[in-house]
């Protein structure tokens, strides 16, 4: 399984839990793999077959619009 961790808006972004603002994969063993960090509140990710990471964030309220972001692991 893959996922994210959003970080919260606590006072401004701050987040008092580890591994908030990654996308991390989750074996059925258990298994925690970090791949990308710096990621505030995405709205969906993919993955392509090079294993290069694509995300969309969301900017909130105060943007009417969004954009499509690559990561480097």
């Amino acid at each position: 399984m893959i996922l994210t961790l959003n970080v919260s808006w606590y006072k401004g972004g701050k987040s008092f839990a580890k591994w908030r603002g990654w996308l991390v994969k989750i074996t059925t063993e258990g298994e925690f793999t970090p791949l990308a960090a710096g990621l505030r509140s995405p709205a969906g990710f993919a993955i392509n077959d090079n294993n290069d990471i694509f995300y969309t964030e969301n900017q909130g309220d105060c943007r009417f619009w969004t954009y499509v972001a690559f990561r480097n692991r």
